[in-house]
């Protein structure tokens, strides 16, 4: 998809959250939170913040931010994701 539609195209950076989620369930969480911290950058920079795509990605994000033990981030993550304008 990235060759076809480009690197930061939605659609491909919806596959690549569908693919950190995989690696999440397989217990690679670290992995899985790298690639959904970058695919949230990516996302917002190329179909905006508020975008439902973006949104669905920073809320990957919670799940595996809390799974990895980060309550504290996660819990910062969910305030700033709750008052998006």
């Amino acid at each position: 998809m990235a060759r076809t539609l480009g690197r930061d195209s939605a659609d491909t950076l919806a596959c690549q959250m569908k693919l950190a989620g995989l690696q999440h369930l397989q217990g690679r969480s670290q992995q899985a939170e790298r690639a959904l911290r970058d695919v949230v950058r990516r996302l917002s920079r190329t179909v905006g913040p508020t975008s439902p795509v973006t949104l669905q990605a920073r809320s990957n994000l919670l799940v595996v931010l809390l799974d990895n033990g980060r309550a504290a981030e996660a819990v910062e993550a969910a305030r700033a994701l709750a008052v998006w304008p």
